[in-house]
């Protein structure tokens, strides 16, 4: 069934709480939350999500540091502004101002990105590496596979349309690509296909996909043996492999069995506590 954007109003209402903050960047309204005390952990979700799908992580991570999640321009709760063009250089861009913001512009901080997210992190650490003490990758992108390695595919290959993204916001379109991404399928119930639905309806969220499908990347793959930084990588088996581990000089590689998309979900203590032992 066809399904209209829902009002930005109406979905902040049922995924904001006290913890909840917004700030200005670029004439973007952007929410975050910032969790937790100790060294600076900043996480940055996959495109077509939002910060809600690290929720399981934190009862884990909060105890050891302080947490800042944010939705990406253009998804989740953070409309992008008619001016964001969605290249790699202006979501890089956008994570140095965010990071300023929340008091993050001197001294250096840790970031874990998941798909797309991962994507953004590598290359904001390969550009930015005196500012980053360690790097975490949760099945990134950044080279070329058969599958975009993101829960929605949006990748130029696919040819993602305006027609087929109308469809992708029903439940069962939302059930359907869960139980083909995941590995876990025990966690796939109601309240998790109705989050992911809502912030895919999400105003602007939709077309926000097929404009990142359009967008300039900026290959930078071939640089990234210059990264120096300390890298956990954590892979799911029932991912498509791409060779982080063999490019990345100073990497620690996890392997979770059974899992797909979304470790973080699918097993968050397994990925917590693997997390912290790295960062410690």
């Amino acid at each position: 069934m066809f399904k209209l954007d829902l009002p930005l109003d109406s979905i902040k209402q049922k995924y904001t709480d006290d913890n909840s903050k917004f700030v200005t960047i670029d004439k973007m309204n952007v929410h975050y939350k910032e969790e937790g005390e100790g060294e600076p952990l900043v996480l940055l979700h996959d495109a077509g999500l939002s910060l809600q799908i690290w929720n399981n992580l934190m009862p884990f991570l909060t105890k050891h540091y302080r947490v800042i999640r944010f939705d990406l321009p253009g998804f989740g709760l953070t409309a992008a502004s008619k001016r964001f063009d969605y290249s790699m250089d202006k979501y890089i861009y956008f994570v140095k101002k965010m990071t300023a913001a929340v008091g993050l512009s001197l001294g250096k901080f840790s970031i874990l990105g998941a798909g797309f997210g991962g994507h953004i992190a590598w290359q904001y650490t390969l550009l930015h590496q005196h500012r980053i003490e360690k790097l975490i990758l949760i099945n990134a992108q950044g080279y070329a596979s058969k599958n975009s390695l993101s829960l929605f595919q949006f990748d130029k290959k696919n040819g993602l349309s305006k027609g087929l993204m109308r469809w992708r916001g029903n439940t069962w379109m939302v059930n359907k690509l869960l139980r083909k991404q995941v590995g876990n399928e025990s966690i796939i119930n109601d309240q998790l296909i109705r989050e992911i639905q809502d912030i895919l309806l999400c105003k602007g969220n939709r077309k926000s996909l097929i404009r990142l499908s359009k967008a300039a990347l900026k290959d930078r793959k071939h640089r990234m043996p210059e990264i120096k930084t300390s890298t956990l990588v954590i892979w799911g088996s029932k991912v498509e492999k791409v060779n982080f581990e063999k490019d990345l000089p100073n990497v620690e590689f996890k392997k979770y069995e059974g899992i797909g998309l979304l470790p973080m979900v699918e097993n968050a203590k397994q990925t917590a506590e693997d997390i912290i032992q790295f960062l410690s």
